[in-house]
């Protein structure tokens, strides 16, 4: 379904500020032994933007031990390459889900403000921020899926779209009445962690809210401990399968631990909404 080949998806400024493989669990000679087996353009490609790799991985490494490392490589970049080689069946995925975002961003409470949409994807969020924030910016590190937002929202100028990441927003100080997020938020600094706490409050005008919506249980327990106050929990998420879905969608609904046991609709993990304490 993805092979290591897929390597090559990854944007050179991914590669060189967020591919990070030591930090995700991979020794770089795990990254090198799983190379071996891969095209020579993708060797090239990976390495020529991660300059401390170990480019000496054995050629003679035994088949077993290619496939294992490429293995690893792909089960932990594999959101990331399917963001950037598959957008459509990530959006597809993402209408699958039914989030409860009026009870994790109220609207009456964002009405006529400027709010920001950190890991935005295809613009879920977006669409129920929209018709009433004064300016939204969705932010997310996956060109492709902000491909698909641009084109969404063409003509709405009081809506924008951009690269940026927790630990990176693209604003200046004091930008936003509020930052939102709908899963995206994970404890580590690759994915959020202490970085992209600083960074939101580094936007957030005074008395600015955040409205940090997740739903695992690590992040969390991460998330108390540095402070935050759970403003609500709201409805579980609810899931729908379509009849035809292509084996990719399969897959994303077994990686995101969803199960329909043979119905066409799952009840899935319940959100809970973390800000700021006041």
């Amino acid at each position: 379904m993805l092979w290591i080949d897929d390597l090559v998806y990854l944007d050179p400024d991914y590669l060189r500020t967020r591919f990070r493989p030591e930090a995700q669990g991979l020794a770089p000679r795990v990254i090198a032994t799983a190379l071996t087996g891969a095209k020579p353009r993708t060797r090239e490609h990976v390495l020529a933007h991660l300059p401390d790799a170990d480019t000496d991985a054995d050629a003679t490494a035994a088949t077993a031990d290619v496939l294992t490392a490429q293995t690893q490589v792909l089960s932990v970049y594999f959101w990331e390459i399917v963001y950037r080689k598959h957008p459509q069946i990530y959006r597809l995925f993402s209408a699958c889900q039914a989030v409860p975002l009026h009870e994790a961003f109220p609207l009456g409470e964002l009405r006529g403000k400027d709010v920001v949409d950190i890991g935005t994807g295809t613009a879920k969020v977006i669409g129920h921020l929209a018709p009433v924030a004064r300016k939204v910016w969705g932010f997310d590190p996956a060109g492709p899926l902000l491909d698909i937002a641009r084109d969404a929202y063409q003509d709405q100028p009081h809506v924008s779209f951009g690269i940026g990441t927790f630990d990176d927003i693209p604003l200046d100080d004091a930008s936003a009445d509020a930052v939102v997020s709908c899963f995206a938020y994970q404890s580590s600094e690759e994915r959020g962690g202490l970085r992209g706490l600083a960074e939101i409050r580094r936007v957030l005008r005074p008395g600015g809210q955040a409205m940090i919506a997740v739903s695992n249980s690590r992040t969390e327990a991460f998330l108390r401990a540095q402070g935050m106050v759970e403003r609500v929990t709201p409805s579980p998420v609810v899931w729908s399968r379509p009849a035809d879905a292509p084996p990719l969608l399969d897959r994303l609904f077994e990686l995101a631990h969803v199960r329909f046991d043979g119905s066409p609709t799952a009840v899935g993990d319940r959100l809970r909404v973390y800000d700021f304490p006041r």
